[in-house]
């Protein structure tokens, strides 16, 4: 979606079998979060740093690399859902004010957006907006999808068929 707002979109993944997935799927670079030069790469990547980050995952780790990351004036938009939801992480009082920076939560989405969502994806699918869905389930399947959610298993979206 950011991609089709003619943004530039920094992956950052612990999967390194995930990258190829996130460079096909609209990401201009991948950073593997599991390196010892990630933060320089990342600082590379946004040259200074980033306007707006969004973790979907909001470990202690992401979400430290993520306000690290920020540039001045940033925004950090916390949407969880991942294996962090819930944790705590420092953030340094005087960098906040002297980067001047925003850090945001958000439950995800309203369904008034979902369907704003789906829509535009439905008037944009021929020019290559399209989600990437890897796994489908009926309500039969629904606990091992988000036991595969939890521990990162899933590339792009799992989908509950009704």
């Amino acid at each position: 979606m950011v991609r089709w707002a003619n943004c530039h979109v920094t992956a950052v993944e612990v999967d390194n079998n995930k990258f190829e997935a996130c460079l096909e799927h609209g990401a201009d670079i991948c950073v593997d979060a599991n390196s010892n030069s990630a933060h320089e790469a990342l600082m590379d990547a946004s040259k200074g740093g980033f306007d707006v980050v969004i973790d979907f995952v909001s470990s202690t780790k992401s979400l430290e690399m993520a306000v690290e990351s920020l540039g001045r004036g940033g925004r950090l938009l916390t949407l969880g859902g991942g294996g962090g939801s819930g944790s705590e992480f420092k953030l340094n009082g005087m960098s906040l004010l002297s980067k001047e920076i925003e850090v945001m939560g958000s439950r995800y989405c309203s369904y008034q957006e979902v369907l704003e969502s789906l829509q535009l994806v439905g008037e944009q699918a021929d020019k290559g907006l399209m989600p990437l869905v890897t796994r489908t389930s009926g309500f039969e399947g629904l606990e091992d999808i988000h036991n595969d959610v939890e521990q990162s298993l899933i590339t792009g979206r799992a989908a509950l068929v009704l």
